[in-house]
């Protein structure tokens, strides 16, 4: 199947592309960075620092001051010692090292104080040092994880607002060829995966490394031979750690797209499952989804086994590191006075950092299994702005406006793909300003292809539209839509209220959305329009008027209903092109003949295009466009193209038995 894709890219749903390959680059982690605020990721970095410096500095002070570094305690206990007790204290630091216990036990017994204890003294001044130093650990600590969680959040919200942003504002084909389940994958899991597990396991990953940076510059200032032991450690670590990186970023991509396999096909059945249950093909679609989702649970299982995998290995490595660092530590400390003091501490680094390195590389493993979300993310957010395109297309094309008045459509080119031919193929017509023109044709002849052209869902090749005395081709994405309105044949309805539906300043103010230039329309002027379209008395009669309740597409009003939600809406609009896409096709008889009366007496004065799928809704249109295979094949009046012999109309108009004098 996937080289089936890849020898045919013109299939309409393609296989998700890996981003990327491999190794994650470490880009994406700069990306990632440059997303948030970096000043609070600086901040966090440097109270790592200070964290980390000032634990390791805590833990010798423990030694200094068994030991008297600083001479603090001495100054005590020097008016209790005579000359010769001195002399002995002296030569017992010779021989067993500069400890104070010793100077206080060599003391104690030649003084002669039987059972008294001797006074233990010591100075207040290693108390408060230590103290100051464990408070500044507490501070540094609370600070960084502040600032870090603060970055962490400030960078998702920026990938997600950025990779959002993009995906309602790029083209329309790219939600012909992207299926559903892709982008809600992306828009959600991986959204999750960057808030939380990324987040949490880059933080274990910097503390952990940062503490065994600390570590390991601590016992190579108080035992530099362990220098010859850790370097080379460190260097298999890498070493092995670079081959098991390569493996697992590539593991989390598959998982990623086998997982939006199951979610696009759940959306599918969801979306089709009347028509599943009426084919009773329920067994096939039960099938394909234990297929999709046990080839998704494989990819897990070898994600997981792979962190088992590396983390047997860099535990008997840290081992034998271990080991030789205590070895070390033990053969040198008789001959070194000084380095005895220090034993103990290097001997439980050096366990513990075997440990901290299988911590870390799991951590950074865990982190680097998430990025993968970070580069779809911000793949998406990458997409192709409908608008930049529109204004390259512009810059493209010179057209001479001419002097107009009505609808001109000149030359007009568009394709859905690339790949695709020509949806439209060269369109060339005229139409008077207030002419009701009934579009026609077979199934693929361009109807619905010239109405989507006109809204600029997808954009043309070549040609100019030009609406009364402006290009509307020419004109930036929002104005060019503003001027044009749409009856669709399947009506939709926003979550929210009524009057959200036809208010933009009401919809944009409960939204949090700009209102400079907008005004709120008068409650009167709507409820003349909902009397207009004989709706007016049900409104009333629902909870709140004007601001009764929308569920998601309207569900609690008929199909009927949302129709005529819809033609008042459009005609709020008062726009000056109205295009009906066979309004009338899902609603009964009365709703019919509700909206053929609105469209000529409220829309006498606009240009209205009715594309015709039903032969009988073009009786009460003063011309006829028939398309075929792009291009316009004929137009006029009703009795115009009733006389051309071989006429497409003519042959349409009798298959349906249309009785037009």
């Amino acid at each position: 199947m996937n080289s089936l894709i890849l020898k045919h890219p013109s299939l309409l749903t393609k296989e998700e592309a890996l981003t990327g390959s491999g190794n994650v680059s470490w880009s994406i982690y700069g990306k990632y960075i440059k997303s948030g605020k970096v000043t609070l990721f600086v901040i966090y970095a440097v109270l790592l620092l200070i964290y980390q410096g000032a634990s390791q500095f805590a833990a010798i002070l423990i030694t200094y001051w068994a030991t008297d570094k600083f001479g603090w305690t001495s100054s005590k206990t020097a008016s209790l010692i005579t000359p010769p007790l001195q002399y002995l204290i002296d030569k017992q630091q010779q021989e067993f090292g500069d400890y104070q216990f010793v100077k206080l036990k060599t003391v104690q017994c030649f003084m002669e104080l039987n059972q008294k204890e001797f006074p233990f003294p010591y100075s207040e001044k290693y108390y408060y040092v230590y103290a100051g130093v464990c408070v500044g650990m507490v501070l540094a600590f609370l600070l960084k994880m502040v600032s870090f969680f603060k970055f962490n959040i400030s960078a998702a919200q920026r990938l997600y607002m950025n990779q959002l942003k993009a995906v309602v504002r790029t083209k329309l084909s790219f939600f012909d060829t992207t299926p559903q389940g892709r982008i809600i994958n992306r828009l959600v899991k991986d959204t999750e995966s960057v808030d939380f597990a990324f987040g949490r396991f880059l933080l274990m990953t910097l503390l952990q490394a940062s503490m065994i940076l600390g570590m390991v510059v601590t016992i190579c200032v108080l035992n530099w031979p362990c220098v010859f032991v850790i370097v080379p450690s460190v260097v298999i670590y890498v070493v092995l750690f670079s081959k098991f990186r390569s493996v697992t970023p590539q593991l989390k991509r598959l998982e990623s797209k086998t997982r939006s396999d199951v979610f696009s096909l759940c959306q599918e059945v969801m979306d089709q499952l009347i028509s599943i249950r009426a084919y009773q093909v329920e067994d096939s679609f039960r099938k394909q989804f234990r297929s999709s989702a046990l080839t998704n649970l494989n990819v897990q299982l070898y994600a997981n086994s792979s962190g088992k995998w590396v983390s047997f290995r860099m535990t008997q490595l840290g081992a034998v590191m271990a080991f030789l660092i205590i070895f070390i530590a033990m053969i040198i400390a008789p001959f070194s006075p000084t380095l005895s003091q220090y034993a103990a501490l290097i001997v439980v680094y050096g366990y513990s950092i075997q440990q901290l390195m299988v911590a870390v590389i799991l951590a950074f493993t865990n982190a680097e299994q998430e990025v993968p979300a970070i580069e779809r993310m911000l793949e998406f957010a990458q997409l192709e702005n409908e608008s930049d395109l529109n204004n390259s297309l512009i810059s493209k094309s010179i057209v001479t406006k001419k002097e107009n008045i009505g609808l001109d459509i000149e030359n007009l080119v568009m394709r859905y793909r690339p790949e695709l031919k020509p949806a439209l193929r060269g369109v060339n017509v005229h139409i008077n300003p207030k002419e009701h023109v009934a579009i026609v044709g077979r199934t693929g002849s361009g109807k619905s292809s010239l109405a989507i052209t006109l809204f600029k869902l997808y954009q043309p090749e070549t040609g100019a539209i030009q609406l009364n005395e402006e290009l509307v081709s020419h004109l930036p994405l929002y104005d060019s839509r503003r001027k044009i309105a749409i009856i669709p044949q399947e009506p939709y309805l926003f979550s929210g209220t009524l009057r959200q539906q036809f208010c933009e300043f009401t919809r944009n103010k409960a939204e949090g959305l700009p209102t400079e230039g907008l005004e709120r329309i008068p409650d009167q002027k709507l409820w003349e329009l909902l009397e207009t379209v004989q709706l007016s008395d049900y409104i009333k009669q629902q909870p709140g008027g004007l601001d009764c309740l929308v569920i998601g597409n309207g569900e609690n009003f008929s199909s009927g209903q949302r129709q005529l939600v819809c033609v008042v809406r459009a005609l709020l609009r008062d726009a000056e092109v109205v295009i009906l896409d066979e309004a009338t096709a899902y609603v009964d008889h009365e709703t019919d003949q509700i909206i053929q009366k609105i469209v000529k007496e409220q829309l006498k004065n606009q240009i209205v295009l009715s594309i015709a799928h039903r032969l009988d809704t073009v009786l009460g249109m003063d011309k006829v466009l028939v398309m075929d295979q792009g291009l316009v094949a004929e137009f006029g009046s009703k009795e115009e193209l009733m006389q051309i012999e071989n006429g497409i109309f003519r042959e349409l108009a009798m298959k349906a038995n249309l009785l037009i004098e």
